[in-house]
């Protein structure tokens, strides 16, 4: 026999026997409190306190299922809201990206305070505000952001280093840039940030000493980055070239960018030039003359003939030896004939600069050349003829170089 039904033949029995023992001695029970006293048999207290137990007991059903209802409405309410706010921010940003600020701030703000994504909604409120030119409400607004959610900063300083880059504020931009920079080193759109304010404020130097940090943050595979350090190297010695003759010591100052630079660079033609360039520039013009001569011999290149043309060796007997011996091999070469013409002007070899000339121009007509020919040939008497060739080289603007001319026949 199963046990339940064990329990309840033994309850079946013992039932009748229980209330015959209660008519037998019900027993008794005295409560008494102040002047006030109650009694009642034993078993009436038992069965009193049982009612109360069960009361007890239903009431607290009652109030867990009144709370439980409270909670479910809490819950709508709070959907509800959550809704709200969501339709709001939606509103927000479909204005937004049609560029309706007015509108769009006003919904975004609206909605922050009931959004669960107020870093969201304030961030794009700030953006609106600077659109609408109101740089007070935006730095403001960015400060909410900032506080609304943990750990934003980085991410707000961002948008307001990209916001002041929008203004052309880019001392400002690259102030706020550094600070980020300071808790997040490499982090991709700090350094992305940072190569466009350095190129726009044309600071190379600055650019250089990032190459480290921009390779640790892998914003750029390694051809991307190979490609970006020869555009940084170049721009630095270009700039450096340019601002030169301003430094205290301008050759120093040279020849230190020029050693920064990679073997292979210092090899590479469009370098050499600018350093031939600023060579020039300072009056070394002897050490240009070095540089270019040795590059030639390595590798040929009409950029730096036409340099070589221009420099003024100490010897230029002796340059134009070296650049007659390059026509043996490059006879119809016309920036090298060109070269040689200006060299034999500063020679005062007037005929045999008029043959380079007029064998120069012959295979590539150019404006300078034509102006300094035109030059030569008045001063050789000509005044006709020079004149008819400078009406050649008139559909350009370019002037002739500074050089050597002979005394005028008339």
């Amino acid at each position: 026999m199963k046990r339940w039904q064990i329990l309840f033949v033994a309850l079946l029995l013992g039932t009748p026997l229980v209330f015959r023992k209660l008519e037998e001695d019900s027993g008794y029970v005295l409560v008494a409190f102040g002047n006030t006293s109650i009694e009642m048999t034993l078993w009436g207290s038992v069965l009193l306190l049982l009612s109360l137990f069960v009361i007890l007991y239903l009431l607290l059903r009652l109030g867990a299922t009144l709370f439980a209802r409270n909670n479910i409405f809490s819950r709508w309410f709070s959907q509800q809201r959550s809704g709200r706010a969501r339709d709001l921010t939606v509103r927000g940003v479909i204005d937004f990206t049609e560029g309706h600020w007015a509108r769009a701030q006003k919904s975004l703000l609206r909605a922050a305070a009931k959004s669960d994504t107020a870093f969201v909604n304030y961030l794009m409120a700030a953006q609106a505000a600077h659109a609408m030119g109101d740089e007070e409400a935006c730095n403001r607004l960015l400060g909410e952001a900032d506080k609304s959610a943990f750990g934003a900063t980085v991410a707000v300083n961002i948008t307001k280093a990209r916001l002041q880059v929008q203004n052309g504020q880019w001392e400002q931009a690259l102030a706020t840039i550094n600070r980020v920079r300071r808790s997040a080193p490499q982090h991709p759109a700090v350094m992305s940030l940072l190569i466009d304010i350095h190129r726009q404020l044309g600071d190379w130097d600055g650019l250089h000493d990032l190459i480290p940090d921009i390779k640790r943050s892998r914003i750029m595979n390694r051809e991307k980055l190979e490609l970006f350090r020869e555009e940084v190297d170049f721009n630095m010695l270009k700039s450096g070239v340019e601002r030169v003759e301003k430094t205290g010591k301008p050759y120093d100052f040279l020849t230190t960018l020029w050693s920064r630079l990679p073997a292979m660079s210092q090899k590479d033609v469009r370098y050499v030039a600018q350093y031939a360039n600023g060579l020039v520039r300072i009056g070394e013009q002897q050490k240009a003359e070095t540089l270019l001569r040795t590059s030639l011999n390595r590798e040929w290149s009409d950029e730096l003939v036409a340099l070589y043309g221009i420099v003024k060796g100490d010897e230029p007997g002796k340059q134009l030896i070296v650049a007659e011996g390059w026509l043996k091999e490059r006879p119809n070469n016309s920036s090298l004939l060109l070269a040689l013409a200006r060299i034999c002007l500063r020679n005062e070899l007037w005929g045999k600069a008029r043959e380079y000339y007029r064998l120069s121009l012959d295979l590539m007509p150019d404006a300078a050349g034509f102006a300094e020919y035109g030059q030569l040939v008045i001063h050789l008497g000509e005044r006709d003829a020079g004149l008819e060739v400078m009406r050649k080289g008139l559909q350009t603007t370019a002037h002739p170089a500074e050089l050597p001319m002979p005394v005028s026949a008339g």
